[in-house]
Parts: structure tokens; sequence; C-alpha cells
């Protein structure tokens, strides 16, 4: 049976997608990343969470002030790439950047990310 255009583009595969910590408050608190509405509201993107991203996530939001956060630990962010089968881990970390890829998931931030929607 012959595909039709239309039907092709529905199945294609969304991308598994793992925002840090880091994204998710600068999401709360700027209009700057209004664009990660679109993707998760648009259906382009499948999001990734684990209990450890959650956890860490609550913590930093129920602080008085957001402050700066920086997880020494982010070994459940790669642990979640590598479950999730992620293919894209986007974060603001350095520490994670560096790495580049991690297995089979692109380590970006979320500049570099977006640019591949537009």
């Amino acid at each position: 049976m012959k595909l039709e255009m239309s039907e092709s583009r529905d199945m294609k595969r969304k991308d598994r997608v793992i925002f840090d910590t880091n994204i998710w408050v600068s999401f709360l608190i700027s209009k700057a990343l209004k664009d990660i509405d679109k993707l998760i509201f648009d259906d382009k993107i499948l999001l990734l969470f684990s209990d450890e991203l959650m956890t860490e996530f609550l913590d930093v939001t129920s602080r008085e002030k957001f402050t700066p956060f920086f997880s020494k630990e982010d070994n459940f962010l790669l642990s979640l790439a590598k479950d999730g089968k992620a293919d894209y881990l986007i974060t603001g970390d350095k520490d994670l950047l560096v790495i580049e890829k991690f297995e089979k998931t692109m380590i970006v931030n979320l500049i570099s990310f977006l640019e591949r929607y537009k």
C-alpha cells in the first residue's frame, strides 16, 4: 500500500528530548523561551523525564528565590538520555555541553536546538 505524502509526514518520528532543570527554570521566568511552548503544543517533540529530574526541578523552584543552580552530579540526565533513547539533551550546563554527545544523544544548548525547527 502506498502512503500519501501527508500520511508519511504524520508518521515521522518525533525527537525525544530532555530539558535540563536550568532550561525549565529559564522557561518559567522568561518570555524569551516561548518557542519551547510551540514545540510542545504542536506535538513536534517527545519530552523525557525521570524522578530525579522532577525532584531537582521541584527543589529548585521551591526556593524562596531562584538562585543559580549548578548540579555537580548530572549523571541522572545522562542515564535518562541512555534509557530514554533521547535524541537531544538540552542544557545550559557547561559541564554537560562540553561532552557534546553521549552515546546517541546530542547535548546542545537551547538556541542550537531551536534552530533545528526554524
